[in-house]
C-alpha cells in the first residue's frame, strides 16, 4: 500500500520506512512466524488475576490466538517495512481486556519509550456492568501515523 486517504485527505506511504520508530501493538498479541509479520524485537503481556491485580508475563506475549494483534502488526509492517515492533497482549482468545490490563499495557509503552502505540478497542453495552464494568471488547481502531504521531482515527 503506497497511498490512502483519510476523509478526503490523501495520505502518500511511500517515503515512510518507519527506521527507528518503537510501535507498541496494544492487541491480542503477535505471531512472530507469520510471514508478514518480519521480526518482532519483543513483548509483554498483561492480565488481572482473580484477586483483580494486574500481573505482567512474557510467555504468552508472542502468540496470537485470534489473529487480531498479527493482522494489525502486519498493516504496519506493510506501511512502514523498518519499524520496530513490539507485542503488548492485553487481550483474551475472546478479544476483550480488563481495563487494568490495558492501562498496565499503555505504562508500559510509555516506559519503554515507545513513539507510537496502536490499539484496538470498543465498548460493549450489553455486558453485565455489574460483572465486567472493567472490560473492554476489541473492535474499533484507533492508531497513530509514525511521522509525528499524530492521533488517527480509521474506521467507524
Amino acid at each position: 500500500m503506497q497511498s490512502a486517504t483519510a476523509g478526503q485527505t490523501p495520505i502518500n506511504f511511500s517515503a515512510w520506512t518507519g527506521r527507528g520508530v518503537k510501535v507498541a501493538v496494544i492487541d491480542s498479541g503477535i505471531d512472530p512466524k507469520h510471514p508478514r509479520i518480519g521480526r518482532v524485537q519483543g513483548g509483554v503481556e498483561f492480565a488481572v488475576n482473580n484477586r483483580g491485580k494486574a500481573i505482567r508475563g512474557e510467555g504468552m506475549a508472542l502468540i496470537d490466538r485470534t489473529g487480531h494483534g498479527t493482522a494489525c502488526a502486519g498493516i504496519i509492517r506493510r506501511i512502514a517495512l523498518a519499524v520496530e515492533q513490539y507485542s503488548v497482549r492485553v487481550f483474551d482468545e475472546s478479544l476483550c481486556a480488563d481495563g487494568q490490563a490495558l492501562l498496565e499495557g499503555l505504562l508500559w509503552a510509555i516506559e519503554y519509550r515507545h513513539r507510537c502505540g496502536q490499539l484496538e478497542f470498543g465498548y460493549d453495552r450489553s455486558v453485565d456492568r455489574g460483572r465486567d464494568a472493567g472490560s473492554v471488547q476489541g473492535s474499533c481502531a484507533t492508531t497513530v501515523d509514525s511521522s509525528g504521531c499524530r492521533p488517527q482515527r480509521w474506521g467507524g
